[in-house]
């Protein structure tokens, strides 16, 4: 059976301090350490047991570099066919800005998605460098990227209507996750947010 939007509604209705403002990024092959180094967190911060303990670390994070750095925090996580390190923000935005995730990405794949409180929202799957699909799971219509249609079958199911006329949002942070699952394998569950042991440090934000 295809992973759908349907799969994921627990998300927001278990972690709403996260949902409301979160980003997620999966590194294929990466030990957290090693996806937290790519990405520029150089101070190593305590681990977290679980995500809702992230949640005011970031926001004290944010109040000390004002918003100049962000704290990021990775656990690995196993696919389908290769472990894989999960990267969770709070209130951050690292996973999705290109010039922190595209060289992040050399020799591996990541997929992160995002969206914050403004109802700003991002989706990426990059290949070695290479930004294969970008769009705003608010709008699936309209993508970018070097192969933006080679998986239009995987987004439907998921749950995105690509009818540029369509404003059906409802479950576009549910479709996001599912989508995802769909490019990396990784099946996210409330489980394993909640008992994984996170990896955190801070990095400077990079805009652009």
């Amino acid at each position: 059976m295809p992973v759908t939007a349907a799969d994921y509604t627990w998300f927001e209705d278990r972690f709403p301090g996260l949902s409301e403002a979160y980003c997620l990024t999966l590194a294929r092959g990466l030990a957290p350490q090693d996806f937290l180094e790519r990405v520029g967190a150089t101070r190593q911060q305590a681990q977290f047991t679980g995500v809702n303990a992230i949640l005011e670390p970031s926001m004290r994070a944010w109040d000390t570099f004002d918003g100049e750095a962000l704290l990021i925090a990775a656990t690995a996580v196993p696919g389908e066919t290769s472990k894989w390190t999960l990267g969770v923000e709070s209130n951050g935005f690292l996973g999705v800005t290109p010039k922190v995730i595209v060289p992040a990405s050399a020799g591996t794949r990541i997929v992160s998605h995002f969206q914050n409180i403004e109802a700003v929202s991002r989706f990426y799957w990059i290949e070695d460098s290479d930004i294969r699909l970008q769009f705003s799971p608010l709008e699936p219509a309209y993508r970018e990227g070097s192969t933006p249609d080679a998986v239009l079958d995987a987004m439907q199911e998921a749950g995105f209507d690509l009818d540029e006329d369509s404003d059906d949002v409802d479950h576009c942070v549910a479709a996001a996750l599912a989508f995802a699952e769909h490019l990396t394998g990784v099946r996210l569950t409330p489980e394993l947010l909640e008992q994984s042991i996170y990896m955190g440090g801070i990095a400077p934000a990079r805009p652009g």
